[in-house]
């Protein structure tokens, strides 16, 4: 992934702080299509870039300038919460955000993981970001053009979500008024997220393990196999080792799956990833974008403190 390139006069008076988010920036996203200038810079505009103008002054400020543009002041570029705004000023809606360096560990893992199709377990509680984790995994893989399926299997009736996984020829059962293909093959050629996986039945689960051995499907009511070509990576937020010892999962299941686990904390374990998720959820949710709630160091040392029982998304 590009990291930044900076010149000699920028590097002087921005560098401390650019060089540091960039370093994190590039570990995560391309950033060949960022721009960070100083806000005196009267140079064009690169077109398709979004662009990052930043100036120093002891009073912080945050906000968009116009589409793609975003104009940050700071103080002291050492300081974290100068760290966390640039990192969010630079991620896009869809790139993942971190800044603790376990955190920026398992992205890095996941990054070699994408290069192959071997099945991704993501274990972590509730809200941690172990979706953010997945589409990263599929944004770096090969299959990045093909589909991203996303299933909350505790969402869907137990009755019906073998059906909606496999998919049903039209009359294979009651209401079935027309044929369906199932998020397996509306997946293929891409990945598939089955998230809270424990939740599975057993009988659904044993149809599970069968469709990834096989890369094939057999939907209700048909008497062939259709062949899939998907990768599957499975979260859960249940200790798995502990539902197959009480026959809740299926053991066998859970080796296909736990080939490569990988294990995002809770928030309150890696409160480095706060500053950065702070500013990001600001500007994308403040009411006037252009004057963006900037937090400082003391509200952060207090968001730090705070035990974040509901993770990233309590964050938000």
């Amino acid at each position: 992934m590009a990291a930044l390139a900076l010149n000699d006069k920028f590097a002087r008076q921005h560098g401390s702080l650019v060089n540091r988010a960039g370093a994190i920036a590039a570990s995560l996203f391309d950033c060949s299509a960022i721009d960070v200038r100083d806000m005196a810079d009267a140079a064009p505009l690169r077109s398709g870039a979004r662009t990052i103008s930043l100036t120093r002054d002891h009073v912080p400020a945050l906000g968009r300038t116009g589409a793609d543009q975003i104009g940050m002041t700071y103080g002291d570029p050492l300081s974290e919460a100068s760290l966390g705004m640039l990192l969010a000023a630079m991620a896009g809606p869809e790139d993942p955000i971190a800044a603790d360096a376990e955190s920026l560990s398992i992205f890095a893992l996941a990054e070699r993981l994408a290069a192959s199709d071997i099945p991704v377990l993501i274990n972590g509680p509730t809200g941690t970001g172990k979706e953010v984790l997945s589409r990263f995994i599929h944004a770096r893989s090969d299959r990045k053009n093909g589909p991203f399926i996303a299933v909350n299997c505790a969402a869907m009736p137990e009755a019906m979500l073998e059906a909606m996984l496999f998919g049903h020829q039209k009359g294979a059962f009651t209401g079935a008024t027309q044929a369906s293909e199932g998020f397996m093959r509306a997946a293929d050629g891409g990945t598939l997220l089955l998230d809270e996986i424990a939740e599975m039945p057993l009988q659904l689960q044993a149809k599970l393990l069968r469709a990834l051995q096989e890369q094939e499907v057999v939907p209700i009511g048909a008497t062939h196999p259709i062949k899939v070509n998907v990768r599957v990576i499975a979260c859960a937020n249940r200790d798995l080792p502990a539902e197959v010892a009480e026959g809740r999962f299926r053991a066998d299941l859970y080796y296909r799956l736990n080939v490569f686990p990988l294990t995002l904390r809770p928030l309150r374990e890696r409160p480095d990833d706060i500053a950065p998720l702070a500013f990001a959820m600001a500007l994308r949710h403040a009411p006037d974008q252009a004057r963006v709630p900037v937090l400082s160091e003391g509200a952060l040392a207090m968001l730090k403190l705070h035990q974040w029982p509901g993770n990233v998304r309590e964050l938000e």
